[in-house]
């Protein structure tokens, strides 16, 4: 039961093999986007709707000063953790967690890749401590004739891992569950899905296009943007490839 005497509205998490050791994952709750009374919700509110504007600018007058922090913000959000924000959407009490996952994979296996991403908690601790320092820090520039917009983006990155923090520390405890009750004494269900398999065998590693299309099929509308968060890891990792021939050859060269 929820804390107000309801049936407890439930969480899906699409969990996606992307390449190799890369996954995608996500969460969104079932009914999501209703507001809260309480202030962490309307501060929520708040943030979301500022972005909205932003947005707006950005299809309304592109050279604008709103429309190229946005730009600016959704380039460096891209560059972010899929992970990170995958454990910041999930909640901290106990409501149930629907689990998607390609049929042709294992379910032990899911749990195992899951159970690793839970274990993130004391990384986004530091990262916690970390931009709380540059908050406190830049908090004078307030007083400054000058844009405000370095010290909105520390906050924001305080506050992600912030809630990535309760999230590995929710996910670490119901998988912890799930181990020791099953699914009836964790609330945790884990649901092979055949679409997942179709999509996905249309491309490897998934395109824009792909993704998309699963988006629509179960109404994740932030599926799509995380995957931008993941095709920049992909990237990342492709460049480290490239570049360890190249390392190798001037190390050896180096030592003749």
């Amino acid at each position: 039961m929820a804390p107000g005497g309801g049936a407890a509205v439930g969480v899906r998490v699409m969990a996606l093999p992307i390449r190799r050791t890369l996954w995608l994952w996500h969460a969104r709750g079932e009914g999501e986007g209703g507001g809260g009374g309480s202030l962490l919700q309307r501060a929520e509110a708040w943030g979301r709707g500022q972005v909205d504007r932003f947005r707006e600018a950005q299809r309304e007058r592109p050279e604008s000063v709103k429309a190229r922090a946005y730009r600016a913000l959704v380039w460096a959000q891209a560059r972010l953790d899929a992970r990170e924000f995958f454990l910041s959407s999930l909640p901290e009490d106990d409501r149930p967690l629907k689990v998607l996952y390609p049929a042709s994979l294992p379910e032990r296996g899911v749990r195992r890749r899951m159970r690793v991403v839970a274990r993130r908690y004391d990384e986004h601790r530091r990262c916690f401590f970390t931009w709380g320092g540059v908050t406190t820090l830049m908090l004078p520039t307030l007083l400054l004739p000058i844009t405000n917009l370095p010290l909105y983006w520390a906050v924001y990155r305080l506050y992600c891992n912030w809630k990535a923090m309760l999230g590995s520390r929710a996910l670490h405890r119901r998988l912890d569950a799930f181990q020791a009750y099953g699914e009836e004494g964790s609330g945790v269900r884990f649901a092979k899905c055949h679409f997942l398999d179709e999509e996905l065998r249309k491309g490897s590693p998934p395109d824009d296009s792909i993704i998309k299309v699963i988006a629509d099929h179960y109404d994740l509308p932030n599926l799509t943007s995380q995957f931008q968060q993941v095709k920049y890891q992909m990237e990342q990792e492709d460049k480290k490839q490239e570049g360890a021939p190249k390392a190798a050859a001037a190390k050896a060269a180096a030592e003749v």
